[in-house]
């Protein structure tokens, strides 16, 4: 979780970071927004922790009016859970009073960072299997896409819905990559172009074809993409205990900037 105060950020880092959440909070545009100071409450029917908490990673103070008690309403409005999302740019100390509070951790993440040119020097340019592959690329997320995001992240159909909303209402630059694999799915993923940096997000490969080295090949033509789009930069996040997907990114060339949490309200004895 966020180090507040173990390693002070250097001001270029504190910056970058700042930038990169800044960025990150326009690719998963949530249903319904409200701004308390510089906090902004999130909900989208309760489906992903990041369309549904409070976003605090401003790099500015706590809000001056009594933003936890409007948080409690706001949520409870809409029959959610209190969450927020906590990275090292949130206000110092609120991971501890959240904690004190008995706020509980989730999905610890990291966000990695690497220069477009040296992801596709590390990553193979063709798959070395004498399968018949192709990798399309659509500026919107169109019913086929979707229905093969829902394949490769084995969701069931009531989610169908909010991820037809969600992707539609991204408002930057956007490609939605598909990779067949003999004329079938085999892999998805979106990047979000903005200021000259690429996010690569909902990056899936359907179970029967993990394992297989599709996730290199895919990020090199993510990669090379972006390159012909502007983007010299890239960003992605990582859940800290998925270890297949931690040495697909740093053999590529990634490298960990920053990390982030959310913390949940406590249960109700």
């Amino acid at each position: 979780m966020p180090k507040e105060q173990d390693t002070p950020l250097t001001t270029d880092s504190w910056n970058l970071i700042k930038l990169i959440e800044r960025l990150a909070f326009r690719t998963w545009p949530a249903e319904e927004t409200i701004e308390c100071g510089d906090f902004v409450f999130r909900a989208s029917q309760g489906i992903t922790k990041r369309a549904n908490s409070v976003w605090t990673s401003t790099g500015s103070p706590f809000p001056e009016s009594n933003w936890l008690e409007q948080a409690k309403h706001f949520y409870e409005r809409h029959t959610l859970p209190l969450l927020f999302h906590i990275s090292n740019v949130s206000p110092p100390g609120l991971d501890k009073q959240l904690a004190d509070a008995g706020y509980i951790v989730e999905a610890p993440c990291s966000v990695l960072t690497g220069e477009t040119a040296i992801v596709i020097a590390n990553t193979p340019d063709s798959d070395s299997s004498d399968d018949e592959w192709e990798i399309t690329v659509t500026p919107h997320a169109n019913s086929a896409w979707i229905d093969e995001f829902l394949l490769a992240e084995q969701f069931d159909a009531s989610k169908r819905a909010f991820y037809e909303k969600v992707l539609s209402r991204i408002q930057p630059l956007k490609g939605f990559f598909s990779f067949k694999i003999n004329g079938q799915c085999a892999a998805v993923a979106t990047v979000v172009l903005e200021e000259g940096w690429a996010g690569i997000t909902n990056v899936a490969v359907v179970p029967e074809r993990r394992g297989q080295g599709i996730g290199r090949v895919l990020l090199h033509e993510l990669a090379l993409w972006c390159k012909d789009q502007g983007a010299h930069h890239l960003y992605l996040q990582v859940v800290q205990d998925n270890i297949p997907a931690w040495r697909l990114y740093t053999k590529a060339g990634f490298t960990p900037l920053y990390e982030y949490h959310y913390r949940r309200e406590p249960l109700q004895s």
